[in-house]
């Protein structure tokens, strides 16, 4: 009756995951799909990266001595007509480009104060995470699956194979989200790690697998 229950309370919480997964991912496309349109119709200029606003201050956690860096959302300056405005991101980051650094800018002519940053956005950073609300439980429930011997029998290892491909997925998706022109940062090989090891573990569950069935 425990392990039923057990069951039932991991289920239960692997779906609530993925829902949330689906919700964000569905608010991050939907915010995409509205900038794309709106890109379409807004004219571009180069702004300027003038000034960085803190988000949230550096801390250190003594209970998971785990550090955690200051983030900055970044206010851009641009020009229309001689007459300069300024927008801000919707995501703060921790790695500040220099100032000076450039960056489109996509502005409505009618209104040039209506604008926003070209490249990351909010809505990146939704469609990021709802991809690992979505994939990380998947992964939980095809492990399980595989212990309980649900999987079919294969020469590949599904869920070896399903872990690499989901660490270099979110690897590449963190990369993709770093500010450039902001210098070297050493936690920034962290991802290229990752995708390092994702790729040898996807390699490793395809090849492996066969040859210990053989023997």
């Amino acid at each position: 009756m425990k392990n039923c229950s057990s069951i039932f309370i991991s289920g239960f919480l692997m779906l609530i995951f993925i829902a949330c997964g689906i919700w964000l991912l569905t608010m991050g496309i939907g915010d995409t799909l509205e900038n794309n349109r709106l890109k379409a119709e807004y004219d571009t200029v180069e702004g300027q990266l003038s000034d960085y606003t803190l988000d949230s201050p550096d801390s250190y956690d003594p209970a998971r001595r785990r550090h955690k860096s200051a983030t900055y959302f970044l206010t851009y300056t641009y020009f229309v007509d001689d007459v300069p405005y300024t927008v801000t991101t919707d995501y703060s980051t921790g790695n500040v480009p220099a100032l000076g650094s450039e960056r489109t800018i996509y502005y409505d002519p009618a209104n040039p104060e209506n604008a926003f940053p070209g490249g990351n956005s909010g809505s990146s950073m939704l469609i990021l995470l709802g991809a690992m609300f979505i994939l990380i439980p998947t992964l939980f429930i095809v492990v399980e699956c595989s212990a309980r011997g649900l999987l079919p029998n294969t020469r590949v290892d599904l869920p070896g194979l399903l872990a690499g491909g989901i660490m270099v997925a979110i690897a590449a998706g963190f990369l993709s989200m770093i500010e450039t022109g902001s210098g070297f940062n050493p936690f920034l090989l962290i991802p290229w790690l990752m995708i390092a090891a994702g790729g040898w573990t996807v390699i490793r569950s395809i090849f492996t697998i066969g040859t210990k069935e053989e023997d």
